[in-house]
Parts: structure tokens; sequence; C-alpha cells
């Protein structure tokens, strides 16, 4: 890594820890340290691509997707069930975060101020990724995108689903016009 982007980045850890960071600050961290996040750390290398990347047809997110669009069009159609759960751990993100930031030689990243901050990096995140479309070819989808939406609890990060050609008479009828929206992040005892 070049001295000056590890100085960048080192300014750009301060103000995360702080809650001072702007998503200008978020994308840079992402940018400057995507080319070195190893494959192992999959949720934060995957939220890295889709902040490079305005439409999506591979990774951990596209999978995810693909996997639960498939378990519920089958599960409309022949009956059962059927989860929704986030699809990255927050806690997660900001510990592959951490150690890349390590790994870089970026010694002021500190873990646990990282996560006293999560809600404020939460919300960078949000805005960073919203509209991020989700290439899903199949049959019965209209349209998959992350979004961010308001909600009783504030703005949340979602992925948002458009469903199409579901027909009636199962066990749940989706019009085109309403939107399933489920969580882009899990939210544990140590999340925001």
């Amino acid at each position: 890594m070049k001295p000056n982007d590890k100085v960048e980045l080192y300014g750009v850890v301060e103000l995360l820890q702080n809650g001072r960071a702007q998503r200008k600050d978020l994308i840079t961290l992402l940018a400057l340290l995507r080319e070195y996040i190893p494959k192992e750390s999959s949720t934060f290398l995957d939220i890295a691509h889709c902040v490079a990347h305005n439409e999506r047809d591979r990774g951990v997110a596209f999978d995810y997707i693909s996997n639960f669009l498939q378990t519920f069009v089958l599960a409309v159609k022949k009956g059962g069930m059927f989860t929704v759960d986030g699809v990255f751990s927050m806690d997660v993100f900001l510990t592959e975060m951490h150690d890349c930031l390590h790994k870089q030689g970026i010694g002021n990243a500190d873990l646990i101020l990282l996560r006293a901050n999560s809600g404020h990096i939460v919300d960078l995140l949000s805005s960073i990724l919203d509209r991020i479309v989700i290439n899903i070819q199949a049959k019965h989808i209209q349209m998959c995108a992350i979004e961010e939406i308001r909600s009783q609890n504030g703005n949340e990060l979602t992925f948002q689903v458009n469903f199409k050609g579901l027909q009636e008479g199962y066990s749940i009828r989706i019009p085109r016009s309403v939107p399933i929206c489920f969580p882009f992040f899990k939210i544990s005892g140590t999340d925001a």
C-alpha cells in the first residue's frame, strides 16, 4: 500500500472511531482497502464490491438473495416456511475491517471504538449502498435492490424485492405494487 494511502486511512479510522466520519470517508476506506481484503473476509469484501459496482451479479449478497428468493417462491407455490434474517453481521464486518486495517499497518484501528460507533457506520453504509441493484435473473422477480427505508426505528438498510407473476390461489399473493423488504445487517448484542 502506498504511504500516502496509509496516512489517509489512519485519518479515516480516527474519524470512524470518533463518530465524525462522513460518507466520503467510508467510501475512501473501502476503495483503498478493497484490493487488500483477503477472500476469507467475505462480508467486508462483498460490501466493498457493492460500493465499487452499482449492479451486482455475484458475491455473498447475491447468493443470499438468490437462495432466499428460490425458497420464498417455493413456499408460496407449495406451502411451507421460510426465514428472513439479515445478510451480513455488522460485528463480522467491523472485525474483518479492523483485521484488514491492521494487516496493512494501520495500527490505530481499535475494534472496541469501531463497535461503539457501529450505528454511525451503519448509517454511512446505508447512504453509500442505497439503490445498488442485485441482478437476479428469475421468472418471478421484477426488481431487486439494496434500499434504505424509513421505519419506526429510523432509516434501515434492506433488500427490496418486487415480484411478478405469482398466481392467485397460492398461500400468499403479492401484488406487483407491494415490495418485500428484509434486513441487510444482522444486529447482535454487540452491534448497533
